[in-house]
């Protein structure tokens, strides 16, 4: 924790880590966005454009020493901007004015949120036995997490590996249970039931993100209530291989 314990005084801003960020930020969506424009929903490429911004933050936060959430939160600012002169000066796309503040918005506070899981995740060496009751940050963790790697799972993998019914559902799941591995080894002490609670927390997001914006509305709640026992098996599985991984590695 020695990295969040110094970051707790007031410190200038890591102009290093903003410019990093902000080429992230760049790449990602550079990335992401022409994958999500072969899908005919628009719903699609807002879902890709927050997954990029949240890994930028993520990135940010993880990677840089000390408490950088405001770094990152400026990274994912600059490369959005950076993103909207593009797409209005360079692919001569037309860009409502209000749009275009939106998108800056919304990819500032982003970012803030992904530096902000970065942090939780960068300090995570504390003794178990410091650790007590439900730790609900490494619940949000997870659901952040498994947002991100749910639409690598279903889109990306669908793009390289063409996927039928069967194979997306598979992938589905063991995104899953990577996020729940994720949570049961980078947070400290056991964390089994908060990376459970996360696949739960996540079919719940996902459920309304599908039915919102994907053409999801006719799943009834037979489907909700197998999706809500899946996802908490399934993070729960991840969970303990995470604490399992977490017990063999040797007391710093």
């Amino acid at each position: 924790m020695s990295a969040q314990e110094s970051g707790k005084t007031s410190h200038p801003l890591e102009w290093k880590w903003i410019v990093i960020g902000a080429l992230v930020g760049v790449i990602l969506l550079a990335f992401v966005l022409p994958v999500a424009g072969t899908f005919e929903n628009r719903f699609v490429l807002i879902l890709m454009g927050t997954v990029a911004f949240l890994l930028t933050g993520i990135i940010v936060g993880y990677r840089s020493p000390g408490v950088t959430i405001r770094e990152a939160a400026l990274a994912g600012l600059l490369a959005i901007i950076i993103a909207d002169v593009m797409i209005f000066w360079v692919f001569d796309i037309s860009l409502d004015i209000m749009e275009g503040v939106i998108f800056v918005v919304v990819g500032y506070l982003l970012s803030l949120v992904g530096g902000w899981i970065g942090e939780v995740m960068q300090g995570t060496k504390e003794p178990a036995g410091k650790v007590k009751g439900l730790q609900w940050p490494w619940i949000l963790v997870g659901v952040a997490v498994g947002f991100i790697l749910n639409y690598v799972a279903v889109f990306f993998l669908f793009i390289v590996f063409k996927f039928d019914v069967t194979g997306l559902l598979i992938s589905f799941a063991f995104s899953f249970v990577i996020m729940g591995i994720i949570v049961g080894y980078k947070s400290p002490g056991v964390t089994i039931i908060e990376a459970a609670l996360a696949g739960v927390g996540l079919i719940v997001l996902e459920y309304i993100l599908v039915a919102a914006g994907l053409g999801g509305g006719r799943f009834t709640a037979d489907y909700l209530m197998y999706g809500l026992i899946g996802g908490f098996i399934l993070g729960l599985v991840g969970g303990w291989i995470g604490e399992l991984m977490q017990e063999k590695e040797p007391v710093e």
